[in-house]
């Protein structure tokens, strides 16, 4: 692998970067935003936060469809704050922001404008996200077995690829494919769209 990226070479507008990962369980991504944010000796946050995490089940398995949304989205709210205070002196990594509350939940065909919502609560928009995908379904489908099947994996299972097509409406957003690529060769993927977006030579 590469030498890491210094992130002092990363600052815009005063601030370091804040990058965002979202994807299907069972791609990677968790694994790639903790590589990154080690390379990085970044800050990772994850969504829901640790202070929202005991009610995640119940709301998961008991509430309705707008309830979980709402829940979700507070939770990214929450990340969004304290991720506006670290970027003036570290870099963030996020592991799931907003991208996948909308896109799990369009593809729900929850009905409302939710893009109006997250757009009145004013969330700090990431400087790159990554939409961390797995193609080959028997092997991400073997990745959530080896983990444990969550309820939204059940949930959303016969979603699956009405969310792949949410992801993917989403303007701005870096899809890497993991499906042939080591958990090596996906961090490096993801380091030479940051060099690029930046502006460095390889």
């Amino acid at each position: 692998m590469s030498q890491p990226i210094e992130p002092q070479k990363l600052v815009r507008d005063g601030r370091l970067p804040f990058l965002v990962f979202e994807g299907l369980d069972g791609s990677g991504k968790s694994l790639t935003a903790r590589t990154l944010a080690d390379r990085f000796s970044a800050t990772l946050l994850e969504t829901p936060p640790s202070d929202l995490k005991p009610l995640r089940e119940s709301i998961d398995t008991q509430a309705g469809l707008m309830s979980r949304f709402l829940y979700y989205l507070l939770s990214a709210s929450i990340v969004s704050d304290e991720a506006r205070g670290l970027v003036q002196r570290i870099p963030v990594v996020v592991d799931r922001y907003y991208y996948t509350t909308l896109a799990s939940h369009r593809a729900a065909e929850l009905e409302g404008d939710l893009e109006g919502i997250v757009r009145g609560i004013r969330l700090l928009e990431p400087d790159i996200v990554f939409c961390i995908d797995c193609s080959d379904e028997e092997e991400r489908t073997r990745r959530l077995h080896q983990r444990g099947w969550t309820v939204n994996d059940h949930r959303f299972r016969p979603l699956i690829d009405k969310i792949r097509q949410a992801y993917r409406a989403f303007p701005n957003v870096v899809h890497i494919d993991t499906a042939r690529l080591s958990p090596e060769g996906v961090v490096a993927a993801v380091e030479d769209h940051i060099r690029a977006h930046y502006g460095l030579g390889s």
